[in-house]
């Protein structure tokens, strides 16, 4: 099952009105996401609530269990179908301020360990953040430990962009379906 969000009357971008139960398929050419090529969609309810912001931002947005057909685009956040039915509408999580950092910082894990960088004081500040002891002396700490490593630009630079290659080749939209699952559960 995948999920799909909506606005509160039935409509996503454009203005598209869905209806439960009528399926939907996209004739054009193309399998590029964002855009009018493919139905987009996720892997759980977590993560459509937790890209909402980056994706569709939509202000009110309720969430549809959906069937597709074979995903033809999947980069590691949402997926892109050409054929989708709404099956049941499906509880949104909210996630808090706290759960957002949660979900961030088991991403930044997961693509520092794919691109084997480690930050001992901002893994010391995760882990403090993560058992709720973080203080306001560890952020500060964290924040200089970043400033510090940054300061070499080009370590930095060759850092960032191989991390981004590691994570983007590696972590799927199901790796995002888990930290989601697992930042909401932490609270």
């Amino acid at each position: 099952m995948k999920y799909k969000l909506l606005n509160q009357d039935m409509t996503t971008y454009d203005g598209f009105q869905w209806e439960v139960g009528k399926t939907y398929t996209i004739d054009k050419p193309g399998n590029e996401l964002c855009t009018d090529q493919v139905f987009h969609c996720y892997y759980s309810p977590e993560t459509a609530a937790i890209f909402n912001r980056l994706h569709a931002n939509i202000s009110d947005p309720i969430c549809y269990a959906v069937e597709t057909g074979d995903i033809v685009a999947d980069d590691g956040l949402k997926l892109g179908t050409k054929s989708m039915k709404l099956i049941s509408r499906v509880e949104l999580p909210t996630f808090t301020d706290r759960q957002y950092r949660l979900f961030a910082i088991k991403a930044a894990r997961f693509a520092m360990n794919l691109a084997n960088i480690t930050i001992p004081q901002w893994d010391k500040w995760a882990d403090l953040y993560e058992n709720d002891s973080a203080t306001p002396a560890a952020y500060a700490a964290a924040a200089a430990a970043y400033a510090a490593y940054a300061a070499d630009a080009a370590a930095a630079a060759y850092a960032a962009a191989y991390a981004y290659a590691a994570a983007d080749a590696a972590c799927t939209s199901s790796q995002f379906a888990l930290f989601a699952k697992q930042a909401l559960e932490a609270d």
